[in-house]
């Protein structure tokens, strides 16, 4: 109705310092991903952070001359916006979020078009409410399962927040390939719980220093099958443990436990490939040194189609390239 071009939804992150962008329109998967991991929006700052903390509305007409937004000048340039305004989301008295309104050139918005926001903004905000119950009933649901992952990854200072990261990197990817709503919810708990099966794999496989012999290969492979019947009494809403099973097939029909190819894996099997891989080769591990951002792209990009999806491999490479661009991360207020 006012001709905005771009617009997000942000709620605060569970230590209730920064907002990160949950739903979007229009903006690329690396603007998002870029504001959620690089250049945070800390809750009292920005026209966002502000919004959220005094509970009105806060615009910029411009945000590449205003200093006040020169954190994010970078970001807005790339994604393309000049100006931006942003609606708390009020339930019951209280900021639970901020919705965001973004205009390709510089504007100054009318009283009755803020009105008009922020009509919608409280619409929003009870849909959000609403749409939070039910989130926590189902983190209820898998918390159980979520901690065995969390006990794996705790067996090994080497592993030790794998799977978050892991969970992190697949729902980016997802973002990128345009997967939005449950798509990306199933992405998300799938990265979480894909190593869970490791909880049958013997300490000392798991954790040896040197080169894996064939039969204890063998034993490793077994693990994503181990996930999927640790998962199957869980009546999930969405298709998890199929992903889980299949995470380790390769592109080229050589992976395991199926021998699965191409088309025939699922796709958030792809994405969680490609999101292990490159979460291992950049973490420390006991038989080598992390490799670089870089140097991990370049492995993922050199086996695209016989390992890698190579769909999957282009959308994550533009996010790490476009992190990469950044000078460092920006820690307003920290």
């Amino acid at each position: 109705l006012i001709g905005a071009q771009f617009a997000s939804v942000m709620l605060p992150d569970d230590d209730g310092r920064y907002l990160n962008i949950v739903a979007s329109y229009n903006l690329s998967a690396e603007y998002v991903w870029t504001i959620n991991r690089k250049c945070k929006i800390p809750i009292g700052f920005g026209p966002a952070g502000q919004a959220f903390a005094e509970g009105r509305p806060y615009a910029i007409s411009n945000v590449l001359v205003d200093e006040s937004y020169a954190p994010w000048k970078h970001v807005a340039a790339v994604q393309g916006y000049s100006s931006i305004v942003a609606l708390p989301l009020l339930a019951k008295g209280q900021s639970i979020g901020v919705i965001s309104i973004y205009f390709k050139d510089p504007r100054s918005l009318q009283e009755q078009e803020i009105n008009l926001l922020a009509t919608a903004a409280n619409e929003a905000a009870i849909a959000i409410e609403n749409s939070r119950i039910y989130e926590n009933l189902q983190d209820a649901f898998v918390g159980t399962i979520r901690s065995l992952a969390e006990t794996i990854d705790a067996k090994d200072t080497y592993t030790r927040g794998h799977s978050e990261q892991v969970s992190l990197y697949a729902e980016a990817i997802a973002r990128g390939l345009g997967l939005q709503g449950t798509e990306l919810q199933t992405i998300r708990y799938a990265g979480y719980l894909h190593d869970v099966g490791k909880i049958g794999i013997p300490d000392v496989i798991l954790s040896k220093p040197g080169k894996l012999t064939v039969e204890e290969f063998r034993v490793i492979q077994k693990h994503p099958v181990l996930s999927e019947k640790i998962l199957n009494p869980v009546k999930f809403p969405f298709t998890v443990q199929s992903i889980v099973r299949h995470h380790h097939e390769r592109y080229d029909g050589k992976g395991y436990p199926d021998n699965l190819a191409g088309e025939e894996i699922p796709l958030g099997a792809r994405i969680l490939f490609v999101a292990d891989a490159y979460e291992a080769m950049t973490s420390d591990r006991p038989y080598r040194k992390a490799l670089s951002a870089r140097m991990a792209l370049g492995e993922l990009e050199r086996n695209k189609v016989t390992q890698f999806d190579p769909r999957v491999v282009e959308a994550f490479a533009r996010i790490v390239r476009l992190e990469d661009s950044s000078d460092q991360e920006v820690q307003i207020g920290a």
